[in-house]
């Protein structure tokens, strides 16, 4: 079969055939400089016996695809899976499960938080990448025959990643905290959790804002989501992040007003003044009831050495698994614990085990 698929007929026997296979390695090629969704530019699928790219810009129907990524296909073997599944699910319109990420999984296996595909594929196969198409535009055809062959070799090795860390994982009785993680990821809206944080972001940097400029600004990060979806097209490009604050802190009343902020082009009132004045007006209405974000101030002391202990104590447990200590628990989590809150991820599933509840044996030690 060809290593490149640019007709129905190839590709429906390729995924009838592929069906059975008992997993499949999955790697994406996308452009996201000038939309608000990451395009989806080339598609690869590797088998125990041969990969394949799939070209999805000659119009296939991407169906049989759907089917073989979808929950009652194979087990999808991806590495660093987050990006390739929100591209995934808004081409194709399914999250790949069950999976498997190489990534997740050889941090587990002692390889470091977030380790690259190609130092893997050197540490494990003892085989060295090409990198010389790293920042290709997979948008442009034709591709050349090394542009292929690169794009074929991001899946090639998905195989015998997944065959030698799964090993590892079943000894060291670790394959159930993998799995947890990958559970996590697949069944994560990738779409609402881009939205989300992107939102975040603003909220966070208004923190020195009024309780009206807050709540304004975190109104005009909900619209410009929106708005951006809308055009495709990426937020920064319809409204920088210091423009929107700018906006929320100079709380227009009037797209006059709106255009006579300095960091406002006249362009952008043109077209966006009306509804962006609405905006305003929403979250001036709503400031009354909007939760105030202080600024992060100085710990207590007393807060603040138990912060201190607490992170000591994650360092050790780390070492002795043989895990990065932000693979259990971030800085914030810990952080977090010690201000008294415990609807953590830290508190659940492995991480419990493995650290959650020796570090509320050391508050209780602590403070007692």
């Amino acid at each position: 079969m060809t290593e490149l698929i640019q007709t129905s007929g190839a590709l429906d026997q390729f995924c009838e055939d592929m069906s059975r296979s008992p997993w499949v390695g999955v790697d994406t090629e996308f452009e996201r400089i000038r939309t608000y969704h990451p395009r989806l530019c080339l598609i690869q699928i590797s088998t125990p016996h041969q990969t394949v790219c799939i070209d999805p810009l000659v119009g296939l129907d991407l169906t049989p695809v759907a089917r073989l990524l979808g929950c009652d296909g194979p087990l999808k073997i991806i590495h660093s899976a987050r990006q390739d599944l929100e591209v995934i699910n808004h081409e194709i319109g399914v999250v790949p499960s069950p999976l498997f990420d190489t990534q997740i999984a050889a941090a587990f296996c002692g390889f470091g938080e977030q380790v690259g595909y190609a130092a893997l594929v050197e540490a494990i196969c003892d085989i060295k990448l090409a990198k010389g198409y790293t920042r290709t535009a997979w948008c442009k055809r034709p591709l050349s025959t090394n542009q292929i062959a690169y794009a074929l070799d991001d899946a090639r090795f998905l195989g015998r990643l997944y065959e030698y860390l799964e090993r590892y994982l079943q000894s060291s009785q670790r394959l159930s905290w993998a799995q947890e993680e990958f559970n996590i990821l697949s069944g994560t809206d990738m779409l609402e959790a881009s939205k989300s944080a992107a939102i975040e972001k603003i909220s966070n940097a208004a923190r020195g804002l009024t309780q009206v400029g807050q709540s304004i600004a975190t109104e005009l990060a909900k619209w410009r989501e929106q708005a951006a979806m809308h055009c495709d097209q990426p937020r920064q490009w319809l409204l920088s992040n210091d423009q929107l604050l700018t906006i929320a802190a100079a709380d227009p009343y009037s797209v006059i007003e709106l255009a006579q902020i300095d960091n406002v082009a006249a362009e952008f009132c043109k077209r966006w003044g009306e509804p962006v004045i609405a905006v305003v007006e929403c979250g001036r209405d709503k400031a009354v009831q909007f939760p105030v974000r202080d600024r992060p101030g100085r710990l207590p002391p007393r807060q603040k050495a138990l912060d201190k202990v607490l992170w000591k104590e994650l360092q050790k447990i780390s070492d002795v698994a043989g895990l990065p200590p932000s693979l259990i628990a971030r800085r914030d989590d810990i952080r977090a614990l010690a201000a008294g809150k415990r609807d953590l991820l830290l508190l659940r599933g492995w991480r419990s085990e493995i650290a959650g509840k020796a570090l509320l044996h050391c508050i209780d030690r602590y403070i007692n």
